[in-house]
């Protein structure tokens, strides 16, 4: 059984595939950042972030950076952890200034952000988060 999560629900053609319509939820999403809650929603996701030692508070800002300054990419359709759980998503580049060991300095450092706002409009689903050429 197929559970779609995300708010945008129009389309889905049951494989990752992207959304010609995008981006989804740019002009929303910054009136409701501040007050809404924000979950990490896949297993690579968590680990990463936790890998860049972000936090609730950390994670709303990437996403404001992305949709203010950053690069849209693209909205596809994404899996979820979750059997049969998809979320119709917003893909966003951005550069964000970040301690880099390997050079012991702080350097403007290039992430990408993969968002949806959740079905019931109050909670940002993040579905991935990471140095951008890491992977998508």
């Amino acid at each position: 059984m197929v559970t779609i999560v995300s708010e945008y629900q129009d389309g889905f053609t049951g494989a990752n595939t992207r959304i010609a319509c995008g981006p989804l939820y740019s002009k929303r999403i910054l009136s409701m950042i501040d007050i809404a809650h924000i979950a990490v929603v896949t297993r690579q996701c968590r680990r990463d972030v936790a890998s860049l030692g972000k936090d609730e508070k950390a994670l709303k800002e990437a996403v404001k950076t992305a949709v203010k300054s950053g690069r849209y990419l693209c909205s596809e359709w994404c899996q979820l952890s979750a059997a049969g759980a998809w979320a119709a998503c917003d893909a966003h580049g951005y550069t964000e200034r970040a301690w880099v060991e390997a050079a012991w300095k702080e350097m403007d450092c290039d992430f990408y952000i993969k968002f949806c706002v959740g079905k019931t409009g109050s909670v940002i689903l993040t579905l991935s988060h990471h140095p951008h050429r890491q992977r998508h």
